[in-house]
């Protein structure tokens, strides 16, 4: 929606306002909207400005919080990685985990607790190997005192793009989402009951009373703030998770590695992730202003390298080889522990005279938290006009590409047709290649055969990339995909250099995905700003080149908002403070 066709609703009376564009917002955005109701989502920043954009990237169990005796949510977050892995085909992948086993007795219990985990999933899919095998699957690996190593499964995604999904989901189902628009306060009855809000839309600077039957408060780390102005006492802790990103030519490899710290022998991972390679992550008290970009200390970047140094020796990691770092401020409900790695992911949903405030949790039970949400909005909002109902699972709107959820076709071409060549009396066959070496002789009409085969071959290696190209389209953008596609296969499949990212869908992201700020294109609508080093400075003449129509900037513009974004970048995800 356009922000001035907003404005003129903004007078409407909602059934539900949602606040906070992150992942749980998301969830509960496309859940009231599918449900019927006429909802409106508000988000003071960017969609997955705060913590949704800077997650791990995985959408996993949690096997250490299986490790720590949380069998409820290990369960819950594995039961949603299975359908997210249903309903996100192309965005949602599972990715093979290796875990190195210096330790008799702590292989013992991983296994035991592998065994677990996979029976969870209605399926097995951890190996064991021993040391041989294990090295050749992990080069680097320290093999001092290395006994062999498990092979398990989990999955991984982009988040801002599976929030943004969500959101268009919502959107299609009738819901209203706007990015940009400041929350100050609720707003109260006689008898105390919210009954609405006052916003301010950041980009025009109008203030606007909005009217709503429910206010539901999915602001994650945020949450307490919102809560306070109904008297309520804080509940939240605020824990930092760091990470740092390295080219995938500099740490190579073909799976994620889980591995333990040698100090406080805490689970870090390196994941390949879009040609890069991410580490993490941290676990700690974030003591600064929500309103700051939060980032990486010095004394996280260390920990982090010190593992790595030690999970990968051969490799010889220094600071200097990190590109890129970030870090995002989790929301987790607070008992009281010593230790922050040992607070539950567990979410929780309040409700307070028409506040309904849903948080905690992690990214891969959103849509768990959003049906625990459903609950409390109905007894506030009433019966919803209409909708399809919550059915917690599949979505229409998700099923363009591959509505029978196959696997994703394959990069390879086809295999060579049956009859090509000569088979020897070995049985073996031939290439015509090999032929014209042994000194055999074409006729016209195996020349012309050859050559219509070779054209056979190119339109089906052709073809077989183009299926790819619209299974990831599909995956990234829904019930989008196919405008993307449409304008790839119009203009070209060109990429933007050094990426997978195709020009169309950057094209598409900047005219019709609510794109406000350099920033949001470069770190949430793409990730190129994570991807290229030095935040992809060095393409930003060829981006403003592209995208600057489609955007409607001019000159002027798009230099306040290059200067700003390569500020920020500067501030929170340069990691050359590493290195003094």
């Amino acid at each position: 929606m356009k922000r001035a066709e907003f404005r003129e609703k903004s007078a409407d009376q909602w059934d539900v306002i949602v606040i906070g564009g992150g992942m749980t917002g998301a969830g509960v955005f496309r859940e009231t909207a599918r449900a019927g109701y006429r909802v409106l989502l508000l988000e003071q920043r960017d969609f997955a400005w705060g913590t949704s954009s800077r997650s791990g990237k995985l959408v996993h169990g949690g096997l250490r919080y299986l490790a720590q005796g949380q069998i409820k949510t290990t369960w819950h977050s594995v039961r949603e990685r299975e359908k997210l892995l249903r309903m996100y085909p192309g965005l949602v992948e599972n990715v093979t985990f290796v875990v190195p086993v210096y330790d008799r007795f702590a292989g013992m219990l991983l296994r035991a607790g592998l065994s677990i985990y996979d029976a969870m999933a209605f399926r097995r899919t951890h190996q064991y190997h021993e040391v041989d095998r294990f090295s050749t699957l992990v080069p680097d690996i320290d093999r001092v005192g290395l006994r062999g190593g498990f092979v398990f499964r989990d999955a991984r995604t982009d988040d801002a793009r599976l929030v943004y999904r969500v959101i268009r989901e919502g959107e299609k189902y009738g819901g209203t989402a706007m990015n940009y628009v400041r929350v100050e306060e609720v707003v109260r009855d006689e008898r105390d009951r919210v009954i609405g809000l006052t916003a301010v839309d950041e980009e025009g600077g109008q203030t606007m009373e909005l009217r709503t039957r429910v206010v539901v408060n999915a602001t994650g780390a945020w949450a307490d703030d919102l809560r306070g102005q109904m008297g309520e006492k804080p509940k939240l802790r605020k824990l930092r998770g760091s990470h740092l990103i390295f080219p995938g030519k500099r740490l190579p490899l073909d799976q994620a590695v889980s591995f333990t710290h040698p100090d406080d022998h805490r689970p870090l991972y390196a994941m390949p992730w879009q040609g890069v390679t991410l580490v993490g992550t941290t676990d700690l008290d974030h003591e600064f202003s929500l309103a700051n970009e939060p980032r990486i200390s010095r004394e996280e970047g260390e920990y982090l390298l010190e593992g790595l140094k030690h999970c990968f020796p051969a490799a010889r990691l220094t600071a200097g080889d990190v590109t890129a770092t970030f870090a995002g401020v989790r929301p987790v409900l607070n008992t009281g522990k010593v230790d922050p790695s040992k607070e539950a992911r567990d979410y929780a949903v309040w409700s307070q005279k028409g506040l309904v405030t849903v948080t905690g949790g992690k990214l891969t039970t959103f849509a768990l938290l959003a049906r625990g949400a459903m609950r409390e909005i109905a007894k506030w909002a009433g019966s919803p006009a209409g909708g399809t109902g919550l059915d917690g699972e599949k979505v229409s709107l998700q099923r363009e590409y591959d509505p029978d959820n196959r696997k994703a076709p394959e990069r390879s071409g086809p295999r060579e047709p049956a009859g090509h060549g000569r088979r020897t009396p070995a049985g073996e066959r031939h290439s015509d290649g090999e032929r014209q070496a042994n000194g055999e002789r074409h006729t016209d009409g195996e020349r012309q055969a050859n050559g219509e085969r070779q054209a056979d071959r190119v339109r089906l290696a052709e073809s077989a990339e183009e299926n790819r190209a619209r299974f990831l389209l599909t995956g990234r953008y829904g019930s989008d995909a196919p405008e993307v596609f449409l304008r790839a296969r119009n203009e070209g499949w060109g990429h933007v250099p050094g990426t997978d990212l195709f020009w169309a869908e950057a094209l598409f992201s900047a005219g019709c995905e609510q794109v406000v700020h350099l920033e949001d294109f470069m770190l949430r609508r793409t990730r190129l700003g994570l991807l290229l080093p030095v935040g992809g400075r060095h393409i930003l003449s060829q981006l403003r080149e592209r995208l600057a129509p489609a955007l409607g900037w001019d000159g002027r513009r798009w230099e306040e908002e290059e200067a700003n974004y390569l500020a920020l970048w500067d501030e929170a995800y340069n990691p050359d403070f590493l290195l003094s």
